[in-house]
């Protein structure tokens, strides 16, 4: 059966597969440091704000900790983070990064620029355009799950 509207134009299989080969191009960038790239985003995380707490970088990242704690876990044995129990609680975890993670942030930062400079008509000015888009439809999205949440709530009530 022939559709008007075939698979490679449809937005949630440009974003997988886009997604995909994302994944992919950061696991070759990214694999002379031996890190994933789930565990590349979690740094990203602490590269931004150099210490918090388990929770906090859940939910930045989207990870639930039971999926953060064997990546952090890995990360402390490369050296570059710390987690530490503060005195006062601890049930908390907080995480900050090492020596090592912060000059990993300068080595990766040029490598990953050069590597996205052989991606040759991407620019920096489409990559922000895009970043845009992509965080607009995110927000749409996240709304209107938020709204269908609260409709079935009702309901139940």
């Amino acid at each position: 059966m022939k559709t008007d509207n075939p698979l490679s134009e449809r937005l949630c299989y440009s974003i997988y597969s886009t997604q995909k080969l994302v994944n992919k191009y950061y696991q070759h960038a990214l694999a002379p440091y031996h890190i994933t790239y789930t565990q590349f985003i979690v740094l990203e995380t602490l590269w931004e704000e150099e210490k918090l707490s388990l929770n906090e970088i859940g939910q930045r990242v989207g990870l639930e900790s039971n999926t953060l704690t064997p990546l952090l876990k890995r990360l402390e044995e490369k050296k570059l983070i710390i987690r530490r129990r503060p005195a006062a609680n601890k049930r908390q975890l907080t995480i900050r990064l090492s020596a090592n993670g912060k000059r990993l942030h300068e080595e990766l930062e040029q490598h990953l620029k050069s590597c996205f400079a052989n991606v040759e008509g991407f620019d920096f000015e489409k990559a922000k355009e895009l970043v845009a888009l992509n965080n607009q439809l995110k927000q749409t999205i996240e709304n209107f799950i938020a709204n269908k949440e609260e409709d079935s709530s009702q309901v139940e009530q």
